[in-house]
């Protein structure tokens, strides 16, 4: 056997190379890799960091005590009975900056279809599409604003981005392809220039005059994410908008507002929307006394809200709908929204977005360890969690990691648990032309190397940056090793092995603090994902999971799951050599099983 054992060991070396993620820094571009983070842009970081002892022979369990024997009671493993998003990958994308259909140089909802094969081709396993199964718009209303979240009218298209024919068109077009289409729907205010408000703000007794919050002082109460004032004032009185003067909230103490914005979201469900994005969810109603976020009142609404909808998608023989929450804050208070899974489908995992970029910018999987057991103490299951590196409201990540690091956060999110959003262009590791400010988060998509990138025919909204020759979607499907290509087989695998969309997550804890390793399973699978979260070379290591791996008759075995293909190989005992030495940022994944015979057939 132990002659077996060094067979394995020289077998994995010349495997390991062939592991996905170490195909170098392709991905557009040259990038000086000491320009890592310091200081991403969300709201809340970690302030305590697990840096204790990182033996090899300590797991940290994270859904239950091993492998082989986890609770499982927050775990799906229900396979395709379970809701359609907790297997989902998710792709946003800001309609006005994806693809121009008509030369206006604004893209479009028709410039959206023209591009959907890109997203998804209808034929899984096959083509250069990313396939991906939902997409969330950002706001597609009537708006005054490039990026609409000022909503002026619900319930007509924006006239930027087309017509209501033309969003019926993406919808059939979307579900010819197995793709849903989530909404953003913005709930919490309306633009100033709203019907409603502009009567409601010029006669007291206007019948919209309650529909938003009213007062004849300004008591000074500032905004819990940043110093503005939230009392704005008209006249002698003063209107509450916790954004901006420029948006206006609305006030859902009013019956006839609850009802009104109610009938919206099931006329948008009634047209073949899947769901809603809801922003700003947690400062929907504020306390009479400066409470702006958390109130009782707001978690009452959601809940009443998802249950109405349901309702009314059972008795239109509709999908039931899909609530992901924007939940801007701490994990515990994310949690709340979970309400044992009455209220928000998911929110958006902030903290985990930070503590992925924190761990490969600092090299540290230590911070990724540490928040993965935050997770697990705040209570909610890994199917509320809607993960993500990048939306639009932050800093792009290629304007603070290299191709290279990206490279390893993108693995790390399409491995671990909860579902997983993708943004516009990260995949390309895209830029703006500027590098500050909204705008600088949302610039044109690039598809070609020559300018204006098929975007467009016309000039485009935003100038692009220069990084563009190399950094987009031709040059890109061209080169075998970008992050494209990458991020292209990590979501089939990810679709192909269910360990990795509904498994229980055990971390692992290597010798070495720059590899981050976990272990998935199901019923039928286990998987091993490691990642060297540095910008150096990693030695080759040995992981033991003698602890992890349950004992019985028969011998485990493991093969790659991304890679070459080869029969079984023994491990002996529990001990997992990880193969050749590990490239900066690599990934890799392999499967563990148990058998009394070794069996030919190789990875799957």
């Amino acid at each position: 056997m132990r002659a077996v054992h060094q067979a394995w060991r020289a077998w994995v070396v010349l495997v390991g190379a062939l592991a996905l993620g170490a195909c170098g820094d392709s991905g557009g571009g040259d990038v000086d890799t000491s320009d890592t983070i310091s200081d991403v842009d969300t709201p809340d970081t970690i302030s305590d960091v697990d840096t204790g002892d990182d033996s090899a022979s300590d797991a940290d369990a994270i859904e239950g005590d091993s492998a082989s024997d986890a609770d499982t009671s927050d775990v799906d493993t229900s396979g395709p009975t379970a809701p359609w998003f907790e297997h989902a990958v998710f792709y946003e994308v800001f309609v006005r900056s994806f693809q121009d259909s008509d030369g206006d140089g604004i893209g479009d909802l028709r410039g959206l279809i023209d591009r959907l094969d890109y997203l998804n081709d209808g034929v899984a396993g096959s083509g250069d599409d990313l396939e991906v199964d939902a997409l969330w718009l950002m706001p597609i209303f009537t708006s005054p604003s490039y990026h609409g979240y000022d909503t002026t009218d619900y319930e007509a298209i924006d006239p930027d981005y087309g017509t209501m024919a033309d969003f019926e068109a993406l919808i059939a077009a979307c579900e010819a392809r197995g793709i849903k289409v989530v909404l953003d729907l913005v709930m919490n205010h309306t633009g100033r220039d709203h019907p409603w408000f502009l009567g409601a703000r010029q006669n007291t007794s206007d019948p919209k005059r309650g529909w938003y919050v009213w007062r004849g002082d300004d008591p000074g109460w500032k905004q819990p994410f940043g110093s503005d004032a939230v009392w704005h004032r008209w006249n002698d009185q003063y209107y509450y908008g916790i954004f901006t003067s420029g948006m206006p909230d609305l006030n859902y103490r009013e019956p006839a507002v609850v009802a009104e914005m109610t009938r919206i979201a099931k006329g948008w469900l009634d047209r073949g929307a899947a769901g809603f994005r809801l922003d700003a969810a947690r400062y929907l109603v504020e306390s009479a006394t400066g409470g702006l976020a958390e109130q009782p009142e707001t978690h009452a609404f959601w809940k009443s809200f998802r249950a109405e909808l349901e309702a009314h998608a059972a008795a239109s023989s509709l999908e039931a709908p899909y609530l992901v929450g924007e939940v801007w804050t701490s994990r515990p208070a994310v949690t709340t929204y979970y309400s044992g899974g009455t209220e928000l489908h998911q929110a958006f995992d902030f903290d985990l977005q930070n503590a992925v970029l924190q761990t490969v910018s600092k090299a540290q999987a230590s911070w990724l360890r540490s928040e993965l057991g935050a997770q697990k103490a705040a209570g909610a299951p890994w199917t509320f969690e809607a993960t993500f590196l990048g939306n639009h409201d932050l800093d792009r990540a290629s304007f603070k990691l290299s191709p290279s690091e990206i490279r390893a956060t993108t693995f790390l999110l399409l491995t671990l648990p909860g579902t997983p959003y993708l943004y516009y262009g990260d995949e390309l590791a895209m830029r703006s032309v500027i590098t500050s400010g909204d705008p600088a988060k949302r610039g044109p998509m690039a598809w070609t190397a020559t300018a204006p990138h098929g975007f467009t025919s016309g000039t485009p909204w935003l100038a692009f940056a220069p990084e563009s020759d190399t950094r987009n979607v031709a040059t890109a499907l061209a080169d075998p090793t970008s992050l494209l290509h990458l991020t292209q087989t990590l979501v089939r695998t990810r679709k192909a092995h269910p360990a990795l969309t509904s498994g229980e997550l055990t971390v692992l804890s290597p010798s070495d603090a720059r590899l981050f390793a976990m272990l998935r399973k199901t019923a039928d699978e286990l998987l091993l994902v490691v990642v060297n979260v540095s910008n150096e070379e990693v030695p080759a290591t040995t992981l033991d999971l003698a602890a992890n791996l349950a004992s019985g008759t028969g011998t485990w075995y493991i093969s790659p799951v991304l890679g070459a293909v080869s029969p079984p190989q023994p491990i002996e005992p529990g001990q997992v050599a990880t193969g050749a030495a590990w490239a900066r940022h690599e990934g890799r994944i392999w499967k563990l099983q148990r058998q009394a015979t070794p069996s030919d057939g190789g990875s799957r």
